[in-house]
């Protein structure tokens, strides 16, 4: 026996949508029933759409539940499961139409994907060999104008934000310690770092009570050091660039980057 919905699906003997089962003479509400117990406790005798173990009682036949009239009826409740069972099996999941159980594991499946797939928290020590080459092309860049100094740097910082996690985290670059100064009429810290020719990093509002402040006291321009950070968000050109005129920053860049740590 098959039947159609409003949309013209087609429906068989045996499938559930919203609480009800499909029997031979029609659809009927699924009621969760105790077995091998009286009328008075939900038992015997039975009725089309009691489920017992996950069987569902239609047409004076019990079937499992979801396989659409597939496999051969059973004339007894089904004994093969520990009493209380049926809790088990009757769950929101196995209410679910067919369409619906699927739609919920593609769910899940796809969740795990994006897990698995999710990349890194910080770009590491061979991201930063790529930053200073994407860097290195645009220093590179020939042009004749303002405005292409612009479009120049606007397609660095979409190369830049392609390599670097969303965050702008980067952890164990490293680089040469050019400055260490504090800001005009200010107690707070300023670093800046080199990191490839004509390539800074800069560091500022460094506070004297902050553990990056404790650290770079003790340490003296033109060392090597390694820090890790995150880089000032700067929208469509990527990174936050400190350089005072448009082509400086093109062609000598000072990067904006709040240190946590540097040694």
């Amino acid at each position: 026996m098959t039947e159609e919905d409003g949309t013209g699906r087609p429906w068989s003997v045996g499938d559930i949508e919203n609480g009800y089962i499909l029997t031979a003479a029609g659809w009927v509400q699924l009621r969760k029933r105790a077995a091998e117990r009286g009328p008075e406790h939900g038992g015997p005798p039975w009725v089309p759409g009691d489920v017992v173990n996950g069987h569902v009682y239609i047409d004076e036949a019990w079937m499992p539940i979801g396989e659409r009239g597939r496999s051969a009826p059973l004339q007894q409740p089904p004994q093969n499961l520990h009493e209380g069972a049926d809790e088990k099996t009757d769950n929101w999941f196995t209410r679910l139409p067919g369409l619906g159980r699927a739609a919920v594991i593609g769910g899940a499946v796809v969740l795990l994907a994006l897990f698995a797939t999710s990349g890194p928290d910080a770009a590491g020590p061979e991201e930063q060999d790529e930053f200073v080459s994407i860097v290195a092309s645009g220093q590179d860049r020939e042009t004749e104008n303002d405005t292409q100094v612009v479009a120049a740097k606007r397609e660095r910082g979409e190369a830049l934000c392609e390599l670097l996690p969303s965050s702008l985290a980067v952890e164990d670059w490293r680089g040469t310690l050019t400055s260490i100064t504090t800001e005009l009429a200010g107690d707070d810290g300023v670093v800046k770092i080199e990191i490839s020719e004509n390539v800074e990093v800069v560091s500022v509002d460094i506070e004297p009570d902050s553990e990056v402040f404790s650290q770079i006291t003790s340490l003296k321009e033109g060392t090597r050091v390694t820090f890790s950070g995150e880089f000032e968000d700067a929208g469509d050109q990527c990174i936050y660039e400190r350089s005072l005129g448009s082509a400086n920053g093109l062609r000598t860049p000072d990067f904006g980057i709040e240190l946590s740590s540097i040694e």
